[in-house]
């Protein structure tokens, strides 16, 4: 048998090739795989720039007095009306309605 009949592939590989670095790192960091080192000098550099500096927004004005108020008068006006048909069950409309509406706004409901 003069020749193989399955010889082994050729291997193939790329040639090491050698690079000047352009970009080095400028920062304080002496290794720039040290991610630690890396990490701290975006913070001051953040910090320096105050990129970090954050407020927050002021408080908006809460509207709820202003709808509570609104409510008592409005529901109010519209139970004394049966209050003046039926004075029992107006009676009972006006305490239960006031009672509910100032639980419910007060109580349960969040600022708005």
């Amino acid at each position: 048998m003069a020749e193989d009949p399955d010889p082994l592939p050729k291997p193939h590989s790329l040639k090491p090739k050698a690079f000047d670095r352009v970009n080095a790192p400028g920062g304080a960091s002496v290794d720039p795989n040290d991610i630690r080192l890396t990490l701290a000098d975006n913070l001051n550099r953040a910090n320096k720039a105050g990129l970090n500096d954050v407020m927050p927004p002021p408080p908006r004005r809460s509207r709820r007095r202003r709808d509570y108020l609104l409510a008592m008068v409005f529901g109010n006006l519209v139970l004394i009306v049966g209050t003046i048909i039926m004075p029992v069950f107006g009676a009972a409309g006006l305490i239960i309605y006031n009672v509910g509406l100032t639980w419910i706004v007060w109580g349960v409901m969040d600022d708005y």
